[in-house]
């Protein structure tokens, strides 16, 4: 969903003719050592320091998306002053997905645009299901 009047921009990723370098694919070549030479120098980094890179980067993206969903809990609660009942936010892969009850589709609409004041570029999904007590 998108504010009115609000214009998201367009994603172009061109396409490579050729296949991108990663760790996976590249092979370093070095003339043989003499021994008045000797290489101490690692040419590949190693399985455990892209271990410790790729966790450290699911980490800091947990870590945004946890501070993300607390964020918009909050608004969302001071703003309606508890008109959406059992209100759970989940973030996950880029996407925002708001859970409750209330009792009008008004209440409803104004959670949304309550998160989305927030969001940059993430998919926000209501799931806020519309229910009389």
């Amino acid at each position: 969903m998108q504010r009115a009047g609000h214009k998201r921009p367009a994603n172009v990723r061109a396409i490579p003719a050729t296949p991108s370098v990663t760790t996976l694919n590249v092979v370093a070549f070095a003339d043989i050592p003499t021994a008045e030479t000797p290489i101490d120098v690692e040419l590949l980094p190693s399985v455990q320091a892209n271990v410790r890179i790729r966790s450290a980067e699911a980490d800091d993206r947990e870590a945004h998306d946890r501070a993300l969903e607390a964020a918009i809990q909050q608004r969302i609660e001071s703003r309606l002053l508890g008109r959406v009942r059992n209100l759970l936010v989940r973030v996950f892969d880029g996407a925002v997905v708001l859970e409750g009850e209330c009792a009008t589709y008004y209440t409803k609409q104004l959670a949304q645009h309550t998160a989305m004041g927030i969001l940059d570029d993430q998919h926000l999904e209501n799931s806020i299901v519309v229910r009389v007590q």
